[in-house]
């Protein structure tokens, strides 16, 4: 049977008369609220929910009446959710975990996005409009053990948070410290990273421990690190040029914020010329640094220069042959801009005839926050010098050094999202360098060589990170560089390019870090330069092993490409190559106790195409060529203690092993041995001794004349009045060569005997 189909019934209306009758208050409600929206002028008088609501009561009265709030507003809030805050202040109190009293000018740092803040007076920090998320607190105060603090910021985050940090016995916490409380480390990869998570080899020194030491310049201080060595040519003012693990000083890097200062036409660095008034601390990486750094077969050396702060001092000093030193400083923060202005003068009249010395030093650097995520940072040197010269009686002449130079950086910082970073920089430094030859007797001029420099710099580095446990940094490198110089044949222009990564992998107590880079320059080719590194951390143990494996080169100096002096038998080699390594390392650090630090560490380097000077005996010319096969192997053992409240124990040595492939035969003039003995005390009353001795045998060929294998000791006392953290007067005498030993690398320039100076310097 076939139904019928029902007709569709016509609908007047969607809904029945009682529905229709039910939605009438909504309809009005919704007319109610929207009419507004379009006339903009009702108001509803709710002070307790206004946009820019008072925090207390008190606030309200002082305003004197109610904010209101607009209907848009609450619309806005109450169905768009559109005005919902992404940020706000993050306010906390740093106190004793024990007294529960406030810690005042504590750091408190966080990771993720790179800011910074110190408490005050009542142990309180405020880090402002930080966008709601999950950070890292990283909190540190000398004399506490530092903490790691995750939290959760967001609308209902209970505020002030209460951070609570565990004193320590005396001051043992500078042992332990050394592997898990060390400040970041930005040599190794680039980046910020904590030190129980660097693969390479690194020596961190400290503003504090620059100060405890005997030196005017960064050559005196890298001179008692354990595992370095400094070619020093005399007194203050010398040249100075440093040496790692069985390398040649022109293989080792040497940068100031980065900024490299090896000149293009030799290759070296000139540390002597720089002064430690200003250096914040010093890393120094021992070993092939090619995949972070390009060029640095042997190392590198990176000063990191102070930050703006509120405070200004000077110091004044005086020594025997007139050695004088003064310097003044005055640093402001205020707001989101801070700066730093340094001056120095060091005057001697030398240990030497003809050895008289001037230098002059300035440094400005500013410091400034555009935006919540935006950072601007510029800093300037100049240096300028005169002297350090040395008479030659078996050669007839003397020489005199006149030295300017100067360097700037500009960089801009900027994280674009929680997890990204960016980070442009634009480096220019102009070195200027002139050798004089006089005539001994007639004082005529024999000879003047000189060298001009300027080289321009842009950067470009980004770091990401990739869940939690992955760190991928990588950037870009850029330099052109325009010299003249009788040793490169007049005016010439070179430029390298390079593009690098590398790539952290932290999971537990394990790090993998893996990376590379590829130089190209224009003067020797291209080059490429991985590297790989595994960290491994027994926190029970308090114990850290490292490994590392790294490919690096070494570019030659244009000298070598492009000076001939037929006079001299100096022939050029326009094929000279870089020199090649493969780098193996492998270390150890471990704090167990609670009173001893121990680091451990092996090495060894392959080096290909190393640079020899060919003499051709029959045109009786030289020539520099790649014939070389040398092998570096070697270790270094350095224990640290702190048997007795007050006393510190310091012993290091290194052991270097320096052979021609081809002859079988140990290559002379390369440090064999070096000890490093050092013992502190800190008494009461701001009282501080250190004591350091230093051990070298420089392996020099017989005809050199060195005078190693010996101790030198140097002492230094200070007495310290502290009216607050930030004022102080202190008093320093320092005894250089304490037993008057005749020391030097080479005959014709021994180092000083005894000698003595005083110091006081009084900060505000």
């Amino acid at each position: 049977m076939v139904s019928a189909r029902k007709e569709p019934r016509t609908v007047l209306f969607p809904f029945s008369i009682p529905h229709f009758l039910s939605a009438i208050p909504r309809f009005l409600f919704y007319v109610f609220c929207l009419l507004p929206l379009l006339i903009g002028g009702w108001r509803l008088p709710s002070p307790a929910y206004t946009e820019d609501a008072p925090e207390n009561m008190g606030d309200i009265l002082k305003q004197g009446r109610p904010q209101p709030l607009t209907a848009r507003h609450l619309m806005q809030r109450h169905l768009n959710r559109a005005d919902i805050p992404e940020d706000s202040d993050l306010q906390g109190i740093v106190q004793d975990g024990r007294t529960r009293r406030p810690l005042p000018y504590t750091l408190v740092r966080i990771l993720e996005v790179e800011k910074r803040a110190v408490t005050d007076r009542d142990g309180r920090f405020t880090f402002q409009r930080l966008p709601f998320g999950h950070y890292t607190l990283l909190v540190r105060k000398a004399g506490y053990s530092p903490l790691r603090l995750p939290i959760d910021h967001g609308p209902q985050t209970p505020q002030p948070i209460i951070i609570s940090l565990t004193p320590v016995s005396g001051d043992l916490s500078k042992l332990k410290s050394r592997i898990y409380g060390l400040g970041p480390i930005i040599t190794a990869s680039r980046k910020e990273q904590s030190a129980d998570r660097v693969p390479q080899n690194l020596t961190v020194l400290s503003k504090n421990s620059i100060e405890d030491l005997p030196a005017h310049n960064l050559g005196g201080a890298l001179n008692h690190v354990p595992g370095l060595s400094v070619q020093i040519s005399g007194g203050p003012g010398n040249i100075a040029y440093p040496m790692v693990q069985g390398s040649e000083y022109r293989h080792l890097l040497v940068m100031i914020d980065g900024i490299p200062l090896n000149t293009e036409t030799e290759g070296l660095a000139d540390i002597s010329q720089i002064p430690l008034e200003n250096i914040g601390r010093i890393e120094i990486q021992k070993g092939a640094a090619s995949a972070a750094w390009g060029s640095s077969l042997g190392g590198v050396i990176n000063v990191l220069t102070q930050s703006p702060s509120r405070g200004m001092g000077g110091r004044l000093s005086f020594g025997e042959r007139n050695t004088i030193s003064y310097s003044a400083r005055i640093s402001d923060t205020m707001d989101d801009i801070g700066y730093l202005v340094a001056l120095r003068r060091l005057k001697t009249d030398g240990f030497r005839p003809k050895n008289d010395y001037q230098g002059d030093h300035l440094f400005v650097k500013m410091e400034a926050n555009i935006s919540d995520l935006s950072k601007v940072s510029a800093s300037i040197g100049y240096d300028n010098s005169k002297g350090a010269g040395d008479e030659f009686m078996d050669l007839g002449y003397r020489t005199y050094y006149r030295r300017r130079n100067s360097y700037g950086a500009l960089r801009l910082t900027r994280i674009l999202t929680r997890r990204t970073s960016l980070e442009l920089s634009v480096t220019r430094i102009r070195q200027r360098y002139r050798i004089l030859l006089y005539q001994l007797g007639s004082e005529d001029l024999l000879s003047s060589v000189g060298l001009k420099e300027e080289r321009l710099g842009i950067g470009l580095k980004t770091s990401v990170t990739v869940g939690h446990l992955n760190t991928v940094t990588a950037g870009l490198d850029l330099f052109w560089t325009g010299l003249k110089s009788e040793t490169v044949g007049g005016a010439r222009d070179v430029s390298r390019r390079a593009i690098w990564f590398n790539d952290e992998l932290d999971s537990g107590d394990f790090t993998l870090l893996f990376g590379g880079r590829f130089d190209y320059a224009s003067a020797y080719g291209s080059q490429f330069s991985p590297n790989i590194g595994v960290v491994y951390r027994l926190p029970g143990w308090k114990t850290v092993l490292r490994s590392v494996l790294v490919r690096g080169f070494n570019a030659p100096p244009l000298s070598f490409k492009y000076y001939e002096d037929p006079a001299r038998g100096r022939v050029a080699n326009p094929g000279i190559r870089p020199e090649r390594v493969w780098s193996y390392q492998i270390g150890l650090e471990n704090g167990y106790l609670s009173w001893l630090w121990v680091k451990f560490g092996l090495y060894r380097s392959n080096i290909s195409d190393a640079v020899e000077t060919v003499i051709d005996r029959v045109k009786k010319t030289a020539k520099k060529e790649n014939i070389g096969r040398v092998r570096c192997l070697g270790g270094e053992l350095e224990l640290r203690a702190e048997p007795v409240s007050g006393f510190s124990l310091s012993v290091g040595g290194s052991f270097n092993d320096v052979r021609d492939l081809r002859t079988k035969r140990v290559i002379k003039g390369r440090p064999r041995v070096t000890y490093d003995v050092g013992l502190a005390y800190e008494g009461g009353a701001g009282f501080r001794a250190n004591l350091k001795g230093r051990y070298v045998w420089w392996n020099q060929p017989p005809e050199l004349g060195a005078k190693d294998r010996r101790f030198v000791w140097d002492l230094k006392l200070s007495r310290k009045w502290a009216r607050t953290p930030l004022e102080s007067l202190k008093a320093t005498l320092s005894v250089h060569n304490i037993f008057d030993t005749r020391s030097a690398w080479t005959y014709r320039y021994p180092l000083p005997g005894r000698w003595i100076e005083g110091e006081v310097s009084i900060s505000l």
